[in-house]
């Protein structure tokens, strides 16, 4: 593990092998905020990170005014379980949630008690199903404008939250779009989640250079389906994934095949079957966090953007 410095106008996104879970961070072009997409883990990785190794890790990408914003996908440990360890006395400015509190444990309740009194942390809810119609001012990067005030250098939108009963549907899917270079971030979307998510006019369409693949790889419920991979055409493609249920499954691995890009290195990464796993060996932009690491992809509002693994 390597500390990361600042990468002075990239949008960075770093993605933790934490196991059989999800921990994703978004460091802004200017440095100095970070929006961080889950934090949690089920174990069951070959990786040996933990709470404290991520914790380790971001408090190198923070300072004394480092601005700290919070989404939580869906209410599973395995996405949430080591936030309070990893942020625990770091000031948090925004909790973005779905579902409401009391349907995450107490551990996880007792922390947002305290930012909300030491740090004035606000946690935002929702009732029922929401998407954004504009770009969600606090999940966003800002930069100055040359000016004397400041602009939206990453724009950001809940593409769906709440969907259906179950927590999985119910995750909450975020898009970040940096010029004309866009990144999706999916929690254990479903098929369900997929028919619900509104494609706000700021963004126009699903299509994303970098796509965090739904549930860690599963096909389950209809997660990565052909239909999605058609409408994100993702040049990367990262599973934040573990050994449990041999995730990523091969078969959701294959759907996005004909789209992603063929300029890695030769890596190699493992994807599982009914019958076990079968390691892959190729130079398609294909990412699995047990197999390959830490990734980190550095973007461009161009939209062109450079990746590295395994650090």
């Amino acid at each position: 593990m390597q500390a990361n410095t600042i990468d002075p106008g990239k949008l960075v996104i770093h993605t933790l092998p934490i196991g059989a879970g999800n921990c994703q961070i978004a460091q802004c072009p200017s440095g100095n905020k970070l929006i961080v997409m889950d934090c949690g883990s089920g174990g069951a990785g070959s990786q040996n990170w933990n709470a404290d190794t991520a914790r380790t890790y971001l408090r190198s990408l923070v300072n004394a005014s480092t601005e700290i914003a919070v989404t939580v996908s869906h209410p599973h440990v395995d996405h949430y379980r080591y936030l309070p360890r990893v942020l625990d006395n770091l000031p948090v400015r925004n909790l973005y949630l779905s579902r409401q509190l009391t349907s995450y444990n107490v551990d996880f309740r007792n922390w947002v008690a305290m930012q909300q009194t030491h740090a004035h942390m606000n946690t935002i809810t929702y009732p029922g199903f929401y998407a954004s119609t504009y770009p969600e001012a606090d999940l966003g990067c800002w930069g100055p404008d040359g000016h004397g005030g400041w602009k939206s250098d990453v724009d950001s939108y809940i593409l769906g939250v709440n969907v259906g009963a179950g927590a999985n549907e119910g995750s909450l899917v975020m898009a970040m779009r940096y010029g004309n270079f866009q990144t999706t971030f999916t929690g254990d979307m479903t098929a369900a989640t997929e028919a619900q998510l509104h494609v706000p006019a700021g963004l126009g369409t699903l299509r994303s250079n970098v796509l965090t693949s739904p549930h860690h790889g599963s096909e389950s419920h209809g997660s990565n389906s052909p239909a999605w991979a058609l409408s994100t055409q993702p040049e990367l493609v990262l599973f934040s994934a573990g050994t449990r249920f041999r995730h990523p499954r091969c078969s959701a691995v294959a759907v996005y095949w004909g789209y992603v890009g063929t300029n890695s290195p030769g890596h190699t990464f493992h994807c599982g079957t009914d019958g076990g796993w079968m390691n892959v060996t190729n130079t398609r932009n294909v990412l699995t966090t047990d197999s390959n690491g830490l990734i980190r992809v550095h973007a461009d509002p161009d939209g062109t953007f450079n990746f590295a693994w395994g650090l």
